[in-house]
């Protein structure tokens, strides 16, 4: 593996970890903060998919979230 594919790879395993532990705060109920971890998820997405995906469920957390506080 070259250092570009090697690079890729941590950077995936880092998006991997951060989409993973904002799905499982939203599981939670915890929707503020699952909302924030998709932010940072974002920010690590790969590509255009992931960061659509990213941005969608920041904005159901955020919608969730307001309602709770209700």
């Amino acid at each position: 593996m070259n250092e570009c594919e090697q690079i890729k790879q941590v950077w995936k395993q880092e998006y991997d970890e951060a989409a993973e532990a904002a799905a499982k705060t939203e599981r939670s109920g915890n929707y503020y903060q699952a909302a924030e971890l998709w932010k940072k998820a974002k920010e690590k997405a790969l590509n255009l998919s992931q960061k659509e995906w990213c941005k969608r469920r920041y904005q159901y957390c955020i919608s969730w979230a307001s309602r709770r506080e209700k």
